[in-house]
């Protein structure tokens, strides 16, 4: 199996094929009241320091630098430090948070240049809104911003946006509801969408008789539903001798870059990703029978180059696609993906959502869904728990967590013991959590799961007066706490053993890491990142499903991803088993020797003892 298109640094400017020079992720706009209110040096670097954890994919970080920002004296950024706060948030998922943050926003700068990309985010965190009426106005806001925003990227995202609910994430009865209450123009946007929900259901006669009646009195006409009644299928066959595969990266690259030295570090993430990706292909290779083509295209994390990228997979027809590994442009080309029957394996977003109502979409990394249900599993199987306690703080993706624990946990024939502590640390927040735990030990709980993920400070707390009250229990912490909660030292976390989920775990002991790093600096100069190593595990992922698919036998290549066995990579496993959205959690344990894999020691065949300070910050 040869491989078309390495990627080498010396020669980026030949690989991103797509690139548009200048664009940036983050518009930089005009100040507020520019001159009439004091410089502020301090909220300047804050302000910046936050710019560049959204560009390299580290929203939590962010949104603490914005807030420092915007809670100083008013200064000339505090417009941009708000405005840019919803959008972390925004980017967090916390719609609430981002909620109230953008209708603040509208109030206190309704003649910023960041107002029309404020209106757009409320009205995208309204969308889901459990209120018809709150959802009603939001989709109706981005109508109006499909058709008059003033620019075009705006009015582009506006659409794209209405698209993927109208197509995906509405319910039925949502979109019925807000149909019925548009005008007609309006009603006829939705049409295509709501005949390709009947086509999935293979409800046609009810298909059949909506398209009739538009036809028929309001003249309209669709080649899109026109298609849905041709008694062709789409088959897709894969060519035995050649296998294409297009890997979408947002590098932002400019030509001029081409010493990765120089590069920012935004710009270095994305090739150390691919650089692992191609190093876990080659590596793979057994037989010369199967060629390999691939191209990779630059994203640049914008929806008007997403859609020259569009133009470029129609030509090109690829067999598979990996990425992007962004959410904003996954979803767009996951569009695409499910209308031509081509899978597209998303690699680092953990969002649940961008597989959602679609057949040919894979996210690699596990969700907070099974995060929580892969610890329930643990805490009543194997820790043998029947009654145990929550925490959970409010916040949308320490909610997901405790849902997916307490569903499971209660499914398998455990109790839960709800607690409920405000979102924000503070000297109330305190109180109530001293309060709680002190609650535990009578309400007989054996065990407690705290998977608080954006506050430190209640999770610690939890734990020390647990200490100090000396309940003796099994303590079961988020994604993040081995790494990220430094407030937690580790002889609480280890007096506890405390046990935590995680998708990825490097142990640099292992040979074959071993043997990794070393190919990785001999290729490319430079010691491999967290990227280098995912993107390692998903080419060699690749290339192993490739040389065992059938090729040319018109099997569907989606189903048989569902259905293909566990794969065990140096960092993480993936296994769908019949689904979109990799099943596989590693669970580990602080302990005096170090942190201790629970559940790959078997399968991986390795010493699992590792050091915890070598784990590599993470994208849960």
């Amino acid at each position: 199996m040869t491989i078309h298109n390495p990627m080498n640094r010396s020669v980026i400017q030949l690989f991103w094929v797509i690139g548009l020079l200048g664009l940036l992720i983050l518009p930089v706009k005009g100040m507020a009241q520019r001159g009439r209110l004091p410089l502020d040096t301090v909220a300047i670097n804050f302000v910046e320091q936050g710019k560049y954890f959204l560009e390299i994919g580290n929203p939590e970080l962010a949104l603490d630098a914005f807030k420092a920002a915007y809670n100083r004296p008013t200064h000339q950024l505090s417009s941009t430090a708000l405005y840019f706060w919803g959008l972390s948030s925004f980017n967090l998922d916390n719609m609430s948070e981002a909620e109230l943050v953008f209708r603040q926003f509208m109030d206190l700068f309704p003649d910023s240049k960041y107002a029309e990309d404020s209106r757009y985010h409320l009205s995208r965190s309204l969308l889901d809104s459990w209120q018809d009426t709150a959802a009603f106005m939001a989709f109706e806001d981005l109508m109006m911003l499909k058709d008059s925003a003033s620019t075009v990227l705006l009015r582009k995202d506006a659409k794209d946006a209405l698209d993927h609910y109208i197509y995906f994430d509405a319910e039925d009865e949502r979109l019925e509801y807000i149909i019925e209450r548009l005008p007609l123009n309006e009603q006829l946007f939705l049409l295509d969408a709501l005949a390709y929900r009947l086509y999935q259901n293979n409800d046609f006669v009810e298909l059949r008789q909506m398209y009739d009646f538009y036809k028929e009195n309001h003249n309209y006409f669709s080649p899109f539903i026109e298609r849905m009644f041709t008694d062709e299928k789409i088959v897709r066959y894969v060519d035995p001798g050649v296998f294409k595969i297009a890997v979408i990266i947002p590098g932002k690259l400019n030509e001029s870059w081409l010493d990765s030295s120089k590069l920012p570090r935004s710009k270095i993430l994305p090739i150390e990703y691919y650089e692992g990706l191609a190093m876990g292909m080659k590596d793979y290779i057994r037989v010369d029978s199967n060629k390999v083509y691939v191209e990779v295209l630059d994203s640049r994390r914008d929806s008007l180059t997403t859609e020259l990228i569009l133009n470029r997979l129609e030509s090109l027809r690829p067999d598979l696609i990996v990425g992007d590994i962004y959410n904003a442009q996954s979803r767009i080309i996951g569009t695409w993906a499910e209308y031509n029957l081509i899978p597209q394996l998303v690699p680092l977003s953990p969002s649940r959502s961008l597989a959602q109502s679609k057949s040919q979409v894979f996210i690699a990394h596990p969700s907070a869904r099974e995060h929580g249900q892969s610890m329930a599993l643990y805490a009543h199987g194997y820790l043998n728990l029947k009654n145990v306690a929550v925490f959970r703080d409010g916040t949308n993706s320490t909610e997901q967590l405790a849902y997916a624990f307490t569903e499971n946990f209660k499914t398998l024939g455990g109790t839960v013991l709800d607690i409920k502590v405000p979102s924000k640390y503070d000297k109330t927040a305190s109180k109530k959590i001293i309060k709680e735990v002190r609650k535990l030990k009578k309400a007989g709980v054996k065990g407690v799961y705290i998977p608080i993920q954006g506050n430190q400070e209640s999770a610690g707390l939890v734990l020390s007066q647990m200490k100090a009250l000396d309940y003796k229990m099994k303590v079961m912490g988020g994604p993040h706490w081995w790494n990220r909660y430094n407030t937690v030292d580790r002889e609480l976390k280890n007096s506890y053993e405390l046990i935590c989920s995680t998708s990825y775990f490097v142990n640099e002991r292992n040979p074959e890491y071993q043997n990794f790093f070393r190919n990785y600096l001999k290729n490319y100069d430079f010691p491999p990142g967290q990227y280098s190593v995912q993107g390692y595990d998903i080419g060699h992922y690749l290339m192993e499903m490739v040389e065992k698919f059938p090729h040319g036998k018109g099997d569907n290549l989606a189903d048989f991803m569902r259905a293909y066995p566990p794969f065990y990579g140096l960092h993480f496993k993936i296994d769908f088993r019949g689904q979109q959205v990799n099943q596989s959690v590693n669970l580990l344990q602080f302990n005096e020797t170090g942190t201790e894999c629970l559940n790959c020691k078997e399968k991986l065949g390795i010493e699992p003892l590792f050091r915890a300070e070598s784990i590599l910050d993470i994208r849960d």
